[in-house]
């Protein structure tokens, strides 16, 4: 799709009555903390991002 989500954090991420994820904020921020310094503008940033997001959520592979 061509969109880069920088303030990937789950502060962002609403989940409606349907149990649908609403993404919010595409601004261009980044709160620290959620990625590396070195690893802001990169794919394995927002791998990281993710993978937070998961945990925080308790999704994803056991």
């Amino acid at each position: 799709m061509g969109i880069l989500w920088r303030d990937l954090k789950t502060d962002n991420v609403l989940i409606n009555e349907d149990d649908d994820a609403v993404v919010l904020n595409f601004g261009g921020g980044n709160t620290m903390g959620w990625v590396d310094h070195d690893k802001y503008d990169s794919m394995e940033g927002k791998e990281q991002r993710l993978e937070k997001i998961m945990l925080a959520l308790r999704v994803g592979p056991d």
